[in-house]
């Protein structure tokens, strides 16, 4: 086992990392209900014109617009109404000048016609229609091919499929969807005073709860996840390891990676032959997280404190993503805001520190900075980036990190 990097930036650290993390290349059907947050597998094209029609965007009449310009109230245009056109309707109706043909909102526009009245602004005649406003070509009217043309891209490959992806889909005479298979993601929580919630709670013992937070974190980027609680003993972490690497495609531990009797995890990546990417990343909390690949799979050791895994957790976990799935739409980036707090604290390396952006300006609601405590997390959606050796005072422009 070698380090890549060690001490390098969260930047360096992240890049060595996912530059190891091979793609996800399965695929499967799935029709379009079941599709939401799945990663299209290969772009998808129209094999229409949508709309494949000119139709109307409204009630009213089809008209000829040259056969009514210069109507108005007091003067208004009269024609004959050649006939009447529902929605889902495709008569063969023949234009002729001075006519016009009633239409719905959604109606089929007969060839000749080029622009649609508004009822509102006729006599709702039905032999004879009175118009009293002109328009122009086009006004009322969503004309074939219009949304998209017959070869266009209806959704790139690598997509991470939206509702409104899903509309085009429909839209576009698609049921079903070719994407790529769910990643699957193991949490292995390691610390023999663990107890599972829900269970009795032992003197010495408490209640582990970072492997339900990072689970959830999985889930809701539409990762499959599994957790895992295993004791402080080499044999246990090694055989729960070499069962994740088995079944997932990117594995998480918490705890086991600093310099105690019983930080593990390190002793056992080496005898598993694991690749030691990087290590002790310029960051505060979290200093001692690592990153491994075992088995062409990648690792991500995180400290066993609560905010200091959320915190490297949402930082490394969207460049993961994009390398395993190809869909850039996970990656994240550092942004700006204007700070209206002072954080005096002068820190030995960068520090990412809770708090919460809102219109360009950002807040730290929490006093408590501690890696062990996840208090006043709720109320908070980012990370400020705190420079080592530096001090930040309210109106300065900081870095920020979205969760």
């Amino acid at each position: 086992m070698k380090s890549v990097n060690s001490g390098c930036s969260i930047e360096e650290a992240l890049e060595s990392f996912t530059s190891f993390i091979k793609r996800i290349d399965e695929t499967k059907e799935l029709p379009l209900a079941a599709a939401l947050g799945r990663i299209a597998a290969a772009d998808i094209k129209a094999e229409n014109d949508i709309p494949a029609f000119d139709r109307s965007a409204m009630d009213g009449y089809a008209v000829r617009a040259e056969d009514i310009t210069g109507a108005r109230e007091g003067a208004p245009a009269s024609l004959k109404v050649a006939g009447r056109i529902y929605a889902g309707e495709a008569p063969d109706i023949k234009c002729l000048p001075h006519t016009a043909v009633r239409v719905m909102t959604g109606a089929f526009i007969p060839e000749g016609y080029d622009a649609v009245v508004k009822q509102e602004d006729t006599d709702l005649g039905k032999e004879e229609v009175k118009i009293f406003a002109s328009v122009k070509k086009g006004m009322n009217c969503s004309f074939a091919g219009e949304e998209m043309k017959k070869g266009d891209a209806v959704i790139k490959a690598m997509t991470r499929l939206k509702r409104t992806d899903l509309f085009r889909l429909a839209s576009a005479g698609y049921g079903a969807v070719t994407v790529q298979r769910k990643p699957k993601a193991c949490v292995i929580s390691t610390g023999s005073e663990l107890t599972a919630p829900g269970t009795p709670l032992e003197k010495g013992k408490i209640y582990e709860g970072i492997s339900v937070l990072l689970a959830a974190s999985l889930t809701e980027a539409d990762f499959e996840a599994d957790a895992v609680i295993v004791e402080d003993e080499e044999s246990l972490i090694a055989y729960a390891l070499k069962k994740a690497v088995n079944e997932a495609d990117f594995i998480i531990t918490t705890g086991g990676v600093s310099v105690g009797e019983k930080d593990l995890i390190p002793g056992v990546m080496e005898k598993l032959g694991a690749e030691m990417i990087f290590q002790r990343a310029d960051i505060q909390p979290g200093t001692p997280t690592c990153g491994f690949i075992l088995n062409e799979k990648p690792v991500l050791s995180l400290s066993g404190n609560p905010y200091a895994a959320l915190a490297n957790f949402d930082w490394y976990f969207p460049g993961v993503a994009a390398a395993l799935t190809g869909c850039e739409e996970y990656e994240k980036s550092m942004t700006k805001a204007v700070l209206d707090d002072d954080y005096e604290k002068v820190n030995v390396h960068r520090r990412m520190v809770r708090a919460c952006c809102k219109n360009g300006r950002v807040t730290i609601p929490s006093k408590t900075h501690f890696a062990s405590s996840l208090f006043g997390i709720s109320d908070c959606n980012c990370y400020l980036i705190v420079p080592a050796g530096s001090r930040i005072k309210k109106g300065d422009t900081v870095d920020i990190y979205m969760m």
